[in-house]
């Protein structure tokens, strides 16, 4: 008998994606948690964001051709907190997750998305336990950057298999797969272009 694994690779799907040489990546991202909001690490935001890319990829060259896309969304604070007992802080304008401003490839055959995480003014209890009194913070902004691995397309094939990593899965209709990466989850979808 067959192993399960060997079972439950499409063979048709392995050949038609192994002769494909440009791939269409469409990547819809989302990011959910609690995360610093404020200059002061104790003040934290339950957060989320989304944000969306397409990019064709040379699958031979691991390389990103033509000009990427990319939507930005607005980031979305739910709650405040502070990490301690302390006062719950209060933000004085948005707070900006992630504005993605750039898509690259690098050398390592990863995409990578530069941009920026903007803090704005806020109050937090910055001397707790002395004082539970909120003060001025000020607002700052700081780059961020995200990579995301390129797995070979023929891992479109092994979508009906239940063995791999807890950081990559598929969609139920086995057309995207998802990969987790520091506390985002994009969703891929490949459509093969040549």
């Amino acid at each position: 008998m067959a192993s399960t694994a060997a079972a439950q690779v499409d063979m048709a799907a392995v050949q038609r994606w192994a002769s494909v040489k440009t791939v269409r990546y469409h990547v819809a991202g989302s990011s959910q948690g609690w995360t610093a909001v404020a200059g002061a690490q104790s003040a934290e935001g339950d957060v989320r964001d989304s944000a969306t890319l397409d990019c064709d990829w040379n699958v031979r060259q691991r390389a990103i051709t033509g000009e990427p896309k990319f939507q930005n969304a607005n980031s979305e604070v739910k709650a405040l907190r502070d990490k301690g007992e302390c006062t719950k802080p209060a933000l004085n304008g948005d707070y900006e997750h992630l504005e993605i401003t750039g898509i690259k490839a690098d050398e390592m055959g990863r995409i990578v998305l530069t941009g920026i995480r903007s803090f704005p003014a806020a109050s937090v209890a910055t001397e707790c336990p002395a004082s539970k009194a909120l003060l001025p913070v000020a607002g700052k902004q700081q780059g961020v950057t995200e990579y995301l691995a390129v797995p070979d397309p023929r891992i479109m094939a092994t979508a009906g298999m239940s063995q791999g990593t807890p950081n990559v899965t598929f969609t139920p209709d086995k057309k995207s797969y998802i990969l987790k990466v520091g506390g985002w989850r994009w969703t891929v979808t490949l459509t093969p272009l040549q």
